[in-house]
């Protein structure tokens, strides 16, 4: 199974062994003038796959004498995910690129890069990746089932394809799970009253309590909010044991990473009249710097202390 970094670099072994790039070309993609015409034909005539998403890579960052790089960077895209894998030696770094390939032309068509844009077909790609290993790609596809673009809105089944990224050490795979079940843990805690046992047994919330501590513990683009996330768990003693200690430590590091939910919820554990940890200027200071980002329930909650 193939995680980023390996899809990702394999596209530099492809482009020095399989199809022999010259040394001037490349580690930024572009492809040098006199060898374009043979890498046309590899793509368009051989019908190679691995060709036509170098030819993509070029058109992205070459010069745009004609002003059509973005038109054909998608069609070459387009073309790398939709051809077959021949049979080789190469064939499973061959598989990683084609998946590779779908995944970014899936983002092209969603976003309307190089021409309208057109969400099934991104759906489509995004599948195609997925079904190759791709697990971004499956996130992508999760997405599309989420928000019901370009595909019937199917939250569960976004739901299951972001817990098989997060399955395969995804971090975004694991926070994207554990948000579509937060809000409803948190509102099913709250009525939950004496049947609270019913809500912390639930197993859709043990897998978003451990994909929530996943998420937390990678450093990536969402980790500040899973690190809330988790710390709700923690303190509300959801589908696990209660711990004080770790949901602080949590709502700490979120706040640090900027998450003004997370600042907010370490305030009010410091500020708790039974915790050990009671500190008031720290809490203060907490409010202040979410607050500081105009996060309206922080500065309600400071103006109370002053």
């Amino acid at each position: 199974m193939f995680n980023n970094i390996s899809l990702q670099s394999l596209f530099f072994v492809v482009a020095a062994t399989i199809l022999a790039a010259p040394a001037n070309a490349q580690a930024d993609g572009v492809i040098a003038p006199d060898k374009l015409p043979h890498r046309t034909a590899l793509c368009e005539t051989a019908k190679n796959p691995v060709a036509c998403f170098l030819l993509a890579r070029h058109y992205k960052v070459a010069a745009n004498v004609d002003g059509n790089n973005d038109r054909k960077r998608r069609e070459y895209m387009d073309m790398a995910c939709a051809l077959p894998v021949a049979p080789s030696s190469r064939m499973e770094s061959d598989k990683a690129i084609v998946a590779y390939s779908c995944r970014l032309a899936g983002v092209l068509n969603m976003n309307g890069v190089g021409g309208p844009k057109n969400l099934a077909r991104s759906v489509e790609q995004f599948r195609t990746g997925c079904s190759m290993a791709d697990k971004t790609a499956c996130t992508f596809l999760a997405e599309s089932y989420e928000q019901g673009r370009g595909v019937s809105q199917n939250s569960e089944k976004a739901k299951e394809l972001y817990g098989e990224a997060c399955n395969s050490d995804l971090p975004i795979g694991c926070y994207k799970a554990a948000r579509m079940d937060f809000i409803p843990m948190l509102r099913a805690a709250s009525q939950a009253l004496g049947q609270r046992g019913k809500v912390t047994a639930a197993p859709k919330y043990v897998d978003a309590r451990n994909r929530s501590k996943i998420a937390c513990e990678n450093a990536w683009t969402a980790q500040a909010e899973s690190c809330w996330y988790y710390g709700a768990y923690q303190q509300y003693a959801i589908s696990g044991p209660k711990n004080e200690t770790g949901a602080l430590q949590a709502f700490r590091k979120g706040c640090t990473l900027k998450s003004d939910n997370a600042c907010h919820s370490a305030a009010l554990a410091l500020l708790a009249d039974t915790a050990d940890t009671r500190n008031k200027s720290e809490a203060k200071r907490l409010l202040k710097s979410s607050c500081g980002r105009k996060h309206k329930v922080s500065c309600d909650r400071l103006a109370k202390l002053n």
